[in-house]
Parts: structure tokens; sequence; C-alpha cells
């Protein structure tokens, strides 16, 4: 069977798209081909094709009409999409083929969601939302079946289109990509590390002025952190490379660009304590953040914002804590708990690592792909 993966917001060597479903794809014997337009890259890599174009400075017509040629080209069995206008190419495509392929969309995301609607005035905002809300589910009458990577954002969808057929498929890693280490006896040292978009709403304020607190807390602790991810305007780079810079001596930091897949767990995997302190708005309240799988599997404690969707999908429980991601008093406090009670400290990274072995990796539900796919 010929499956295709297309997409308008993801790189080709996106976790989801090519090391899980590609992987899972490729390994039950079937050829995928995946067109992204966020690069241009042509390769084959561990049996997956991929043949991506650089569409940014394309329009939206512009990119339907290539999305159809790599159709025409591929004749795939299978289409899934990841967002609704590789969704529409693909219905273009299907309208012309006498043999139908079946079109699968891949829901992550919100959609709209914020980073479609940044940078506008009041007035064109709700203009913009409603037009992309109604695209979104004319969109969906196209669509033979649905995955859902969670479930508050598959609420409208089951709701709306009640006899689709649809899989949840979370973001769960494989046991093969993560290789934990085993968790060492914290005392004057702790490692941290921030990964993702570099903005307050994705919580990197209060990741710095946790950092900042646990260093007036523990004038002697050494505290090292890593920052893997990017600025998203020059300005706003300036005001954190200066924050960063009056940061106590005993803060050792060290820079990333984003990095690969691989890369990057390597270089997260040394993490102490893992923090996601992300606002808790009602759109970061209703998703599931990817990370909070990969740290339980690293074998580490989580301290994450308080949200919804955690709660819905995990048991924190036992393996950290949910915060106000706007108590650096407490998170810090929790952060040196960690380190002056080492039983505790061993016990939730054993935890972490049990539970995500027995409920939350990939293994457990790919078949569940495979049966969609069928």
């Amino acid at each position: 069977m010929k499956i295709i993966f297309l997409t308008s917001s993801h790189f080709s060597l996106d976790d989801r798209i090519f090391y899980h479903f590609a992987m899972t794809i490729v390994r039950n014997g079937h050829q995928i081909l995946i067109v992204s337009s966020q690069e241009n890259v042509k390769r084959e890599l561990n049996s997956v094709l991929i043949d991506s174009f650089d569409g940014n400075n394309l329009s939206k017509r512009e990119k339907v009409k290539i999305f159809i040629e790599k159709l025409t080209s591929f004749e795939p069995d299978r289409i899934i999409a990841s967002e609704p206008l590789p969704v529409w190419a693909a219905h273009k495509y299907i309208k012309s083929q006498k043999i139908k392929p079946v079109l699968i969309y891949d829901v992550t995301e919100w959609y709209p969601s914020k980073k479609n609607l940044t940078n506008l005035s009041y007035p064109k905002v709700f203009f913009v939302f409603f037009k992309l809300l109604i695209f979104n589910f004319l969109s969906c009458f196209y669509i033979d079946k649905f995955i859902f990577g969670e479930y508050y954002k598959s609420l409208p969808y089951r709701f709306l289109f009640p006899f689709k057929p649809y899989a949840f498929l979370s973001y769960y890693p494989s046991l093969n990509y993560l290789n934990p280490i085993l968790p060492r006896k914290l005392s004057s040292e702790i490692n941290l590390s921030y990964s993702g978009k570099l903005t307050k709403e994705k919580g990197f304020d209060a990741f710095l002025n946790v950092v900042n607190y646990l260093s007036v807390l523990r004038p002697n602790l050494i505290i090292n952190v890593k920052i893997i991810g990017w600025y998203v305007s020059d300005s706003e780079k300036n005001i954190y490379l200066n924050i960063i810079k009056k940061l106590t001596k005993n803060i050792n930091i060290t820079n990333y660009d984003i990095l690969e897949f691989h890369k990057f767990i390597q270089t997260i995997k040394d993490t102490d304590v893992f923090l996601d302190l992300r606002k808790s708005d009602i759109e970061n309240r209703h998703c599931l953040p990817i990370k909070l799988f990969y740290y339980l599997g690293l074998n580490r404690p989580i301290i994450f914002t308080d949200l919804k969707a955690i709660r819905k999908e995990v048991d924190v429980s036992k393996v950290g804590y949910l915060v106000d991601n706007e108590d650096i008093n407490l998170i810090s406090n929790l952060i040196l708990n960690y380190i002056d009670n080492p039983d505790l400290y061993q016990n939730h990274c054993r935890n972490a690592l049990e539970i995500f072995n027995e409920k939350y990796n990939w293994e457990l539900i790919e078949r569940n792909l495979v049966k969609l796919l069928a």
C-alpha cells in the first residue's frame, strides 16, 4: 500500500510524522512519502521518501497546486493530512480519480489557534477566526477518517461528524528513542532545561524567574541550564539576553538552536527535574504538552502548569506536581525539596519510568494506526 503524509506546518522530520507514523508504516511493509511545505528537501531516509517544498512565500492556491502535483505523481492509496489546507488539496486531487484513496485528517492542533491570529487588529481577528474555522470544518466533510492526538481537540469533530471513524493516537514516544540514564543523587548541583519557543506564553519568563529565585534561595547551589529553542523576534531576543546576562554567577547557561530529534533527546536526558510553565490560558488549558511523555520516559519528575488536558490524561501526583505557573516561590521550593529529600526524588523518578512503560509509550498504541490505515 502507498501512503502519503501532507503537512503545511510541520517539517519532514517531525517526531510524530517521521519517527512514529512513518517508521510504523514502513515496518508494516508499506511505502510512504512525506510532503511538507516548510522546507525544500528531496531524499530517502530509513526507507521513508521525502519530497518537500518551501512554500513560505507562496499563496495558499500555489501550495494546493504543488500538493496536488505531488499526489498525482505518487498515486497513493491512503492520504494523511495534518492541516485543513492539505486536506483541501487532497480533496481536489481525489475528485479527479477513478479509484479514490482514503483521506485521513490527523488533528493535533486547535484550528484556528493563537498562532494563526497573531498581530491582527481586533476587528480583523474575529473575521479571520471565523473564516479559518469555517474552512476547517468544511474541509472535514471530505475526509473519510480522523486521527486525534488528544481528547479535548477531538470533541468538536466528534460532535459535528459523529459517524466518521476515528482513532486516538497520542504523543507517546517510542521506547526505542529514549534510553534513559539513571537519576543521580542531587546535592550541590542541579541540571535544568527549557525547550521550545522562547516566549512568555510558553513559560520562558516563568522558567527564568524560577532559575533566578533558586539561586537566591541557595546561593551555593550550582544551576546548569540548557536553553533549546528560538526567539520570535529580535526585540524579544535582546530583552531575554539582557535578563540572562544579569543572572547570578552560580547559574551556567548553555544555548542551543532547534535540534534534530535524536540530538534533542541526548541533550535533555541529563536534566534532573523537567519544568513546563506555560501560561494557563483557554487554549493551553485544553492542550496536552507533547514533551510530557518524553520527560516521563526519561525517568525524571515533572513540574508542569496545572492544565485541564494533563489532568485528563495523567495522574501526576506520583511523578511530580501541577502548579500555578506564576507561583515562583512554590515551584522553586518543590525543586529544592527534591534535593533535600533524595528518597522522594528517586521515588518520583522510578514512578515516572514505570508509568511510561505501562501506559504512555508508542508501542502500546501503534497498532491503532495500522488498523485505521487498513
